[in-house]
């Protein structure tokens, strides 16, 4: 048993690959990627050129209709009549906007484009801090990755040390078939700690583009202070989460429609000119001067259905902005509890758990070298050291994705400007509070 898991040792160390360059991701590292998401990224490809579809529609939209041109012929029994009345008439008459119906088109056209425009910024929002996530998240990978390999690389080292005090007779088998046992799941967990990193990887590509082009890895930073829950917090947000500012476009260009379908059951009113020549000598025999007016009696009834329904979507569009920034409060203090929590146990892990884990490792390692230790002691503290950096780094990775989510609900880049936030806010309602 022995002989045959002799070879395996050192696979690990052997075959890992030269660790890339990394980087800390930081707010400037975000920042710089999230530039190539505008020109690179399928999504916000595809909301550019809505932007440019609504802009164009906005300085397309006309002032005045297009005139209507008129041209006939009579035919009449008697040729004295043909040059009284003249046989051959043609006209121009054009539609006067009297009525605000292409003001209010225009508005409408506008508020669309204005609506676009604020769901590209929103999204590209929303795609910074799913990249920032993704960064996080590959750190994080990475981290985990690293710690399995340096698991491993220890496992390998004490089965040779094993191996070598079973040779000599002074340890049992069953102490290396222990440690053999062990490396090969550390081996495992390694090689699926490395997909993983790789998946984590991939989808920092995908948002970026899938450009491909990335390379070096990823670090965590370590974690920050809290973030205070309160009314400065709560007020930001509401103003600048995407969603909350999409919904309130949305108002502005159901409240055009609105006033769109008002004036549309207005008259249309209309001048023309018609002229009246004989064919025969081009005599001019007559002209006309004529003012036409729509009647939009008949369909009085369904304009008002028209009106109740486009103000029924005004309402239920407004309903959906107050339901959002309900859902921002309740999301932002949720955050707020996550960012603490996590922070919490990151800090524990490593000012208390890991200095005094790794003490009594250190201690240990030693006594089992010169043999007054059990390799089960050993072991499970070995354990208790790897479950608490594990814990660190997924304490540290819910700590960050949690900022970042809370930093899209304020719509700011990086916790600097947080704290600047809190500390504007917290000295204006202490100004309020001493009026």
């Amino acid at each position: 048993m022995i002989s045959a898991a002799e070879p395996a040792v050192g696979i690990v160390s052997t075959s890992l690959p030269a660790a890339p360059p990394s980087e800390v991701v930081t707010a400037e590292l975000v920042r710089r990627l999230s530039e190539r998401l505008r020109d690179r990224h399928p999504e916000m490809r595809g909301l550019g050129h809505t932007v440019a579809a609504e802009r164009l529609n906005a300085d397309g939209s006309r002032r005045w209709a297009d005139p209507a041109v008129m041209l006939g012929g009579g035919l009449y029994r008697y040729a004295a009549m043909a040059r009284e009345n003249g046989d051959l008439f043609y006209g121009v008459e054009q539609r006067l906007p009297l009525m605000g119906k292409e003001r209010a088109a225009r508005a409408l056209a506008t508020s669309n484009a204005v609506a676009a425009g604020t769901r590209l910024e929103a999204r590209f929002a929303e795609l910074r801090r799913d990249l920032a996530v993704s960064l996080f998240d590959a750190a994080a990978a990475r981290m985990t990755t690293d710690l399995v390999a340096a698991d491993v690389r220890w496992l390998e080292t004490q089965v040779r040390l094993g191996r070598a005090r079973v040779a000599s007779g002074g340890d049992p088998a069953s102490m290396v078939l222990r440690l053999e046992n062990e490396l090969d799941r550390r081996r495992l967990d390694w090689t699926n700690a490395l997909a993983r990193r790789a998946d984590a990887e991939i989808g920092v590509e995908r948002i970026l583009g899938g450009s491909g082009d990335l390379t070096g890895g990823y670090l965590l930073p370590p974690v920050a202070e809290t973030v205070p829950f309160g009314p400065v917090l709560v007020r930001f947000a509401e103003r600048a989460e995407p969603e909350v500012l999409r919904r309130e476009q949305d108002v502005g260009v159901a409240s055009a429609a609105v006033e769109v379908t008002r004036r549309s059951q207005r008259p249309d009113v209309a001048v023309g000119v018609q002229s009246y020549h004989e064919l025969a000598t081009g005599t001019a025999a007559q002209g006309m001067l004529t003012v036409t007016m729509s009647v939009p009696w008949f369909n009085r009834a369904n304009y008002r259905r028209d009106l109740q329904r486009d103000r029924a979507r005004l309402a239920s569009v407004e309903a959906s902005v107050d339901d959002a920034r309900q859902a921002v409060r309740r999301e932002v203090h949720r955050l707020v509890t996550q960012i603490d929590t996590a922070r919490r146990e990151a800090v524990l892990m490593h000012d208390v758990v890991l200095p005094r884990t790794r003490r009594l490792l250190e201690s240990l390692e030693g006594l089992w070298t010169s043999g007054r230790a059990e390799l089960r002691e050993l072991m499970d503290t070995r354990r208790q050291r790897v479950e608490a950096e594990m814990s660190e780094v997924r304490a540290t990775g819910e700590y960050w994705v949690a900022m970042s989510e809370l930093l899209l609900c304020c719509g700011l880049e990086d916790l600097e400007t947080v704290r600047e936030l809190l500390a504007e806010g917290k000295a204006g309602m202490e100004g309020e509070m001493k009026r």
